[in-house]
C-alpha cells in the first residue's frame, strides 16, 4: 500500500516536487518555485487520485494525509518539513475517517 500511495502522489505532482513519507498514512510534499494556488491544486489532485483508487479498489482503500510547503527561498529543510507536517496535521484534524477508511470532512 505504501508503494501504491507513493505512485498516486508521484503521478500528480510536478517532477521538481518532492514527496516524503512522514509515518503511517502521513506524507509531506515540498514544492520549490510554487505558490499557494499550485500547492492547493496538487493537494486536490492527490486527494482525487486516492479517492479514485479507493473507489475502484474498495477492498484496498488508500488513506492519505498530506501536508505541503512551498519553498520560496533557501530555507532549512527541517523548517520546510516542520511547516509541511503542521499543514498535514491540520488537514488530518479536519477529516474524520469512517470505519472503511474513507475521509469524511468535518464541518
Amino acid at each position: 500500500m505504501l508503494i501504491k500511495a507513493a505512485e498516486l502522489i508521484r503521478s500528480v505532482i510536478r517532477e521538481s516536487d518532492s514527496a516524503f513519507r512522514i509515518g503511517g498514512d502521513e506524507f509531506a510534499v515540498i514544492m520549490p518555485d510554487g505558490d499557494e494556488v499550485c500547492a492547493q491544486a496538487a493537494k486536490e489532485r492527490i486527494a482525487r487520485a486516492a479517492a479514485d483508487w479507493s473507489q475502484a479498489n474498495p477492498g484496498l482503500p488508500v488513506s492519505l494525509a498530506i501536508g505541503w510547503q512551498v519553498a520560496k527561498d533557501m530555507i532549512a529543510v527541517d523548517a520546510l518539513f516542520k511547516d509541511a507536517d503542521e499543514a498535514m496535521y491540520q488537514d488530518k484534524q479536519r477529516i474524520k475517517k469512517d470505519s472503511r477508511g474513507l475521509g469524511i470532512i468535518k464541518d
